[in-house]
């Protein structure tokens, strides 16, 4: 299901094939919303220039982080690069200079095994990528939320529910859902992260972090803990 949020603002990290694309389907939108695209690489960036509001040379999760929190409440992520930005985000967010409490990236748990996954893949830093599609799907696909566009097969469970309902000793799952914004492209508000954040701030523990639309996702592991209790 499209879920349009007009007006707004939408930043694209990653101006890659997924992120080209996702700029321009942004700007086809009317009205016309505002899109800023970010990528370390500025010959990406030089391919969607005349579509974007503006465009950023530099890191995305560097970039997130220096937003004013006031501000970018508003706005909405398009992730669109090979990364687990949610966590990397998280992680990088709370070890800045004077925090007090500190993430730590974990290993997956032997028991994290997604029921009904056709495909995954594990790096060797613990991110983990799954879909319940087999096959590449369409770059329009609009994201039925009953059924596969393509096989037309009915998926009663979509992945981030799977993803939640995980049970893995000693660790909680979390899930920041991913919506379609225009066919093809999906994302999530900014204000999730934040309120994902002050969640982990008032309970420490372990963590399966995800992120993850009906069909495709990306999970991993932190810890979030008071350096105090490190300390003693």
């Amino acid at each position: 299901m499209v879920h349009r949020v007009n007006r707004e603002t939408y930043i694209v990290i990653g101006c890659g094939h997924f992120g080209h694309r996702a700029v321009q389907a942004l700007k086809s939108l009317s009205p016309s919303p505002r899109v800023i695209a970010v990528d370390r690489d500025r010959n990406q960036l030089r391919a969607v220039e005349r579509r974007a509001d503006q465009v950023h040379h530099g890191d995305g999760i560097h970039y997130l982080a220096g937003l004013p929190e006031s501000q970018a409440v508003s706005y909405w992520i398009v992730p669109a690069l090979p990364l687990h930005l949610a966590l990397e985000w998280m992680l990088y967010t709370l070890n800045r200079a004077g925090a007090t409490y500190k993430a730590e990236r974990l290993p997956l748990p032997k028991a994290f095994n997604p029921r009904k996954v056709l495909w995954q893949h594990c790096t060797p830093t613990g991110t983990f990528y799954c879909s319940l599609s087999d096959f590449t799907c369409p770059d329009d696909c609009p994201e039925p939320e009953e059924y596969c566009y393509v096989t037309q097969q009915p998926r009663p469970t979509p992945l981030y529910l799977i993803l939640k309902e995980i049970t893995c000793a000693g660790y909680h799952s979390l899930v920041v859902r991913s919506r379609i914004i225009v066919p093809g492209v999906g994302g999530y508000p900014f204000a999730d992260l934040l309120t994902l954040r002050s969640f982990l701030l008032s309970n420490e523990g372990n963590y399966l972090l995800s992120t993850a639309c009906t069909c495709h996702g990306i999970a991993g592991a932190i810890s979030i803990f008071a350096k105090e209790k490190q300390e003693k």
